[in-house]
């Protein structure tokens, strides 16, 4: 059985999440997308709370893809 690698990337308006194995093959993906809020002009602001529920759902995503996946690192 191989054991696998779980990547996080948290950019400006998506989290994406990869699950590798230890050579580098991809055995899923996911992303989730959260919103970029402007209250007023040339403001720019983003919801900690929005970053961790759609790491939450990229991440289960993940997990459903490749449930018997064993974890090495994260």
């Amino acid at each position: 059985m191989s054991t696998y690698l779980l990547s996080i990337d948290l950019g400006t308006s998506a989290v994406k999440a990869l699950l590798t194995t230890t050579e580098g093959v991809v055995a899923a993906s996911a992303f989730a997308e959260y919103s970029i809020e402007q209250p007023q002009p040339d403001f720019a602001e983003q919801a900690p709370e929005a970053w961790w529920r759609a790491i939450g759902g990229a991440v289960r995503e993940v997990i459903a893809q490749a449930p018997h996946a064993e974890l090495a690192a994260i």
